[in-house]
Formats: structure tokens, sequence, C-alpha cells
């Protein structure tokens, strides 16, 4: 089974050969966000092995892809980080080892301030190995 942190994501095709698994989807919303976006970058900061991030860490992974944490980083950013990364796990766990025609769609709640919805998915494929 291929590592979720080597998988490659690209929201259009690949210029090789490989065998399409199927689809891979994850949604997230910020209602009553912030306790599982905390439980999720717990979780993906204590599975990146580089030996910077622990497992108290929490923000260490996300710094490291995205910069400091900051006043300006909006919840929609955090989100989209945690959809990419939750979609590269489940497409290691059917074997893939890239995501194809990545596609996200956020919808923002016009009557409450600040609410989102975020869904995100592609195909999940393997590479054919070169002979």
């Amino acid at each position: 089974m291929n590592e979720s942190g080597n998988i490659l994501v690209t929201n259009g095709d690949l210029p090789e050969d490989y065998e399409i698994i199927g689809p891979v989807f994850f949604q997230i919303t910020n209602r009553k966000f912030f306790s599982p976006l905390k439980k999720l970058l717990k979780k993906h900061a204590k599975n990146c092995r580089d030996g910077e991030e622990t497992e108290n860490a929490a923000g260490n992974l996300w710094r490291r892809y995205y910069g400091r944490w900051c006043l300006k980083q909006s919840g929609q950013e955090k989100a989209s980080f945690i959809a990419v990364e939750e979609l590269k796990r489940r497409a290691a766990l059917l074997g893939a080892d890239a995501i194809i025609n990545v596609r996200q769609h956020i919808t923002v709640n016009p009557y409450a301030s600040g609410s989102f919805h975020l869904q995100i998915y592609g195909t999940a494929v393997k590479r054919k190995k070169k002979d």
C-alpha cells in the first residue's frame, strides 16, 4: 500500500499510462468546524515523519506547507488543505499512487456569515511501471 504522502494530486491528466481504480471523495463544513479541524490537523501532523513534527504540534504540518498561522488564513484555506490530505489518504487505502482530475467545490451559505461547505473529488489511479 502506498503512503498518502507519496500520492500525486493533479487537476489534470497524467502523460503516462495508468489503471483507473475509482473515484475518491471528501467533504467538510465549518459548521462546528474548529473541533474536527484540530483533530484532523493533529492526525496529519502525527503521520508526518520527517523529524520536526510531533503529536502535540498540530500546526507544524500546516506551517510546513502553508506558512505560519496568522489572522489572514481563512477556514476555507484550512479546510482545503485537510480535504486534499484526506483525499490522498483515501486513495492510498485503495492502492492508488495518484489522483487525477481533482475538482473542488465550495458553497458559501449567504444566511450564515462565514459558513461554507467544501467538496473535493477526483479519480484514483495506479501508474503503470515502465519496462
